[in-house]
């Protein structure tokens, strides 16, 4: 699977084209269109500090898809194996809390990244929560005195949707704000490749 997700990202990098200045839209800004356009070469081009600055919010992100995918395909039969015994209407509720943090949080994360400096910091944020749901959902081994329940992961999925939220939203915002700084267009081109 791991393989077939790969290729097809190598044929969307060749797939994707290079839109030429000013081809898309007639009204843009002249200052705008004095700015060269960030594309995936660009990306891959820049100076070794540039291209850390802007590939740290994708590694992130990478991080927490990995983290994500392992998390969504284990709750399911933690739950329902481990000593929690949970039934699949609880399940199906412990995603459904994860979901509406996450929903709540998105809008609300982008609101801050867009008026604060440092959206770092809403990133450092969510990985700690991200952090904090994954040992307590677990829980870890060192936490012996705290067996699996419902409730408890209940009450991890919250730090889960938020965490996720901030991660998710913040990185965006990171990277778009460093392309902007370099140099490149504020525009549908640079959120694509950015996306």
């Amino acid at each position: 699977m791991g393989g077939i997700v790969l290729f097809l990202a190598l044929v969307l990098f060749v797939m994707v084209p290079n839109v030429k200045p000013g081809s898309s839209s007639l009204s843009k800004n002249l200052a705008n269109d004095s700015k060269p356009p960030l594309t995936i070469r660009n990306v891959i081009k820049v100076r070794v500090l540039s291209i850390a600055v802007i590939s740290l919010p994708f590694l992130d992100k990478f991080i927490l898809f990995c983290g994500n995918g392992m998390f969504e395909s284990m709750l399911q039969p933690h739950m329902i194996n481990s000593q929690a015994q949970a039934t699949q209407f609880e399940v199906s509720m412990a995603f459904l809390i994860m979901a509406g943090c996450y929903m709540i949080t998105s809008p609300l994360a982008g609101y801050v990244c867009d008026r604060i400096r440092r959206p770092v910091l809403l990133s450092i944020v969510g990985n700690f929560l991200l952090f904090i749901a994954f040992i307590f959902i677990g829980p870890a081994p060192f936490l012996t005195g705290l067996p699996t329940s419902v409730p408890l992961i209940f009450g991890m999925m919250p730090f889960f949707g938020l965490g996720y939220g901030l991660v998710w939203v913040s990185s965006f915002s990171r990277a778009d704000k460093e392309c902007i700084r370099q140099g490149y267009r504020d525009d549908v081109n640079t959120y694509l490749v950015l996306t």
